[in-house]
C-alpha cells in the first residue's frame, strides 16, 4: 500500500510558477504557469494552456504571434496533415526557443488519453557544430482535442554509429548542410532499438502518461 502511494505521488502533476515577460526580453524558455507530469520511462512533460501563455506575451503584440499564436496553428497544422513531418525540416515548436531544429526523424504519432502527438528525434543547434550523440534528443509535442492545451518534453537519447562529440565549429556552409543532411538520413534509417532509450519504449510509457 505504501508503494502504491509513493508511486501516485511521484506521478501527481508538478505547479511551475510562471515567468514574467517584459517589451525587448528574449521568449525563449519562459512560460506561463502551467503543470509538469512525471511519466515512468520517458521523463517530464510540461502541460500548458495556450491562451495563458499568450497573455504572458500580450504586452509585445509581434512575440506572441510568433511564439505562441502562429506557432500553435503551424503544429497543429503539421499535426494534422497526413504521415509524418519531412525528416530534413523542423517541426514547429512554441516559445521561439533560441536555437534551430534542422532535421525531424523517426516521428511517430502518439495518442496519450486526451492529448495526440508526435515522437520524434532531433537536436537543437546554436552554433554549427555536427550531430551527436552528447546533444541529440527525443521530441514529443501535442495538443489536447480542444486544441486549448500544449503538451512537451524531451529526453536525450543516443544513436547507433553517430558521433559522440559534435566536435569544433563548421565555416564551411555547404558542406555542413550536406552532413547535417547526411546525418539526418542515417538516423531516419535506424530501428527504434538502435536508440538508447528505445523509442518504442519511449513511444508505450508516453500512451500511458497520466495528465492532468
Amino acid at each position: 500500500m505504501l508503494l502504491l502511494v509513493a508511486v501516485l505521488l511521484s506521478q501527481a502533476p508538478e505547479k511551475v510558477a510562471g515567468a514574467t515577460f517584459e517589451k525587448t526580453n528574449k521568449p525563449s524558455g519562459l512560460m506561463p504557469e502551467h503543470q509538469r507530469v512525471t511519466v515512468p520511462d520517458f521523463g517530464k512533460l510540461d502541460v500548458v494552456n495556450v491562451a495563458a501563455w499568450e497573455k504572458l506575451f500580450a504586452v509585445e503584440p509581434k512575440t506572441k504571434d510568433a511564439c505562441v499564436t502562429k506557432s500553435a496553428a503551424d503544429l497543429k497544422k503539421a499535426l494534422k496533415a497526413k504521415g509524418v513531418p519531412a525528416a530534413n525540416k523542423e517541426l514547429p515548436t512554441l516559445g521561439c526557443l533560441d536555437a534551430t531544429s534542422y532535421f525531424t526523424v523517426q516521428a511517430r504519432r502518439v495518442k496519450m488519453g486526451k492529448a495526440e502527438g508526435l515522437l520524434y528525434v532531433t537536436q537543437w543547434f546554436i552554433e554549427p557544430t555536427l550531430t551527436s550523440n552528447r546533444e541529440l534528443q527525443a521530441w514529443f509535442q501535442g495538443f489536447t482535442a480542444d486544441g486549448k492545451t500544449y503538451v512537451v518534453g524531451s529526453v536525450p537519447v543516443k544513436a547507433k554509429g553517430l558521433r559522440d562529440d559534435g566536435g569544433p565549429l563548421v565555416n564551411d556552409t555547404a558542406a555542413y548542410q550536406k552532413q547535417l543532411d547526411e546525418d539526418a538520413s542515417m538516423l531516419g534509417k535506424l530501428g527504434a532499438a538502435d536508440f538508447e532509450p528505445n523509442l518504442d519504449t519511449l513511444a508505450k510509457a508516453l500512451e500511458k502518461a497520466q495528465l492532468p
